[in-house]
């Protein structure tokens, strides 16, 4: 998305979920998945600080801000929109096939 980013002139940002060391980090989206839920992260918090942070150093239309991910990067984006519709304007979730 980086490239389509510097030529359309918009912000891309990719966090990360958490987990123990570097691999298998997930989103607490909900009903799902593994650390994220087990230990109650909330990760609809973190973004939304994540989103004042940002909004804090680089010029952002609050009213244009999108979420999307993969798999569980993709159910989060569901939550997000359902419980940030305040800050996400919409969504555009995918599954890896």
């Amino acid at each position: 998305m980086d490239a389509t980013a510097d030529r359309e002139g918009f912000v891309a940002v990719y966090p990360n979920g958490t987990g123990r060391g570097t691999r298998a980090l997930t989103w607490n989206a909900g009903g799902c998945c593994a650390y994220a839920e087990r230990n109650n992260i909330d990760d609809v918090g973190f973004t939304k600080a994540l989103l004042d942070d940002l909004t804090s150093r680089v010029h952002i239309d609050r009213t244009r801000v999108y979420a999307t991910g993969i798999s569980n990067g993709g159910m989060m984006a569901f939550r997000l929109a359902v419980e940030a519709s305040d800050r996400i304007a919409a969504i555009a979730p995918w599954r890896a096939r």
